[in-house]
């Protein structure tokens, strides 16, 4: 971020940056867990690709 911030203007963005709320945090967690489950890696190929 090349941009200069004023102190607030910092604030209001570092909040938006961290506004995820509770719901997205669960449902991420939750596609990760179901992912590894499946063996599935982040690059939506499977682990056991050579089997």
């Amino acid at each position: 971020m090349d941009k200069k911030f004023t102190k607030d203007e910092e604030e209001i963005e570092e909040l938006r940056v961290n506004n995820t709320t509770a719901d997205e945090r669960r449902n991420a967690i939750e596609n990760i867990e179901e992912n590894e489950k499946k063996n599935i890696k982040p690059d939506g190929k499977t682990a056991n690709w050579n089997k």
